[in-house]
């Protein structure tokens, strides 16, 4: 038999032996739960991926706890994201998902009250059992995640996968008390999104921070994972590929302003009510749409930047450092007068 094929099946039994352990201690540790704590509604929320979609979701729990006032919560997550759920204090029980195999299993038969999957159908896939996670509440609602965006802001969209009403509410996260890394004032960028398409030009990010330079003395930030600018100037500081999830979240946390795409990190940014310009355009077969509730939604300390139908990369760098500007000191006469 071919090498291959074997190699294959051998992963095949891994993935599910690890699948069936991680289902099984679920489901033993909330019914050891259960029989501690019999008068508690237990309840799950499935949502393990991404970042910007999980931090736009957390006001879910403030509400279930409202809704459910006893209840233990459990929030389902993988491992890279947990730290964003640390410390929420409507919040019960983080578990961390072993694989997705685990996941679509208790979708079908779980040890929950209420599980509410918040995730979309068509968009996690099992490439070893070629099955998708399925969410028939999705189905209910008519949401796609080819309509998602033409009517609701993400909280909008898992607030009603949960059965809820939540539409305006700011996202919030609770991390452990840092302090500020430097003392100089400075600014946050993040450029790589998840998608090229949401993504401005690199070229156009090396036009952009001189002219920022010109104007504002401060020092800028850029966060991200990989393929950072090459920019030799002791005023441009690069954690690409160097810092993890919590040290990103806590230069945001300090900053004085974030630039970004639309991406996860511009919603830690909106958590924590730091003024912002966001650089959006057409995406997919949205024009314009709205992804944030809470301090981007009301664009009082930031701006959400679409302009006449065009994607990210045909906007000008003198249009969006104009923009930049005009948010950056209209932020500042806001946060005077809070």
């Amino acid at each position: 038999m071919n090498p291959k094929i074997w190699k294959f099946k051998f992963q095949k039994l891994a993935y599910t032996w690890q699948a069936l352990k991680a289902y099984s201690k679920i489901w033993q540790d909330i019914q050891k739960q259960k029989s501690a704590n019999p008068d508690k509604q237990f309840i799950g929320i499935l949502l393990a991926e991404h970042l910007g979609d999980i931090v736009a979701a957390t006001p879910i729990l403030k509400e279930l706890k409202a809704k459910y006032p006893s209840a233990h919560i459990s929030w389902i997550v993988k491992p890279a994201y947990a730290c964003l759920l640390d410390n929420n204090p409507f919040l019960d029980q983080i578990i961390k998902e072993k694989n997705l195999l685990t996941s679509i299993w208790l979708t079908k038969k779980n040890p929950f009250d209420h599980l509410y999957n918040l995730h979309l159908n068509q968009l996690r896939y099992d490439n070893f059992y070629k099955i998708w996670l399925e969410n028939p509440q999705a189905d209910n609602l008519g949401l796609t995640y080819k309509n998602y965006l033409n009517k609701y802001t993400l909280l909008e969209m898992f607030s009603r996968l949960a059965g809820l009403a939540l539409k305006e509410e700011a996202p919030k996260l609770y991390p452990s008390l840092q302090k500020k890394q430097i003392e100089h004032e400075y600014w946050i960028i993040h450029r790589k999104s998840n998608s090229d398409e949401k993504d401005w030009k690199d070229e156009k990010w090396m036009d952009l921070l001189p002219k920022i330079w010109e104007k504002f003395d401060v020092q800028i930030v850029e966060i991200g994972t990989e393929n950072g600018l090459e920019i030799k100037d002791k005023r441009f500081i690069s954690l690409v590929g160097k810092s993890d999830l919590p040290i990103s979240m806590q230069w945001i946390q300090h900053a004085s302003f974030y630039i970004g795409v639309d991406s996860g990190p511009a919603h830690i940014a909106n958590a924590f009510e730091i003024p912002g310009f966001i650089i959006c355009g057409k995406y997919k077969n949205f024009e314009e749409y709205m992804v944030y509730s809470g301090a981007y939604l009301k664009q009082d300390i930031a701006t959400v930047f679409f302009k006449d139908g065009k994607v990210p990369a045909e906007h000008t760098v003198d249009e969006i450092f104009k923009n930049i500007e005009k948010t950056y000191l209209k932020s500042q006469v806001e946060m005077l007068e809070q």
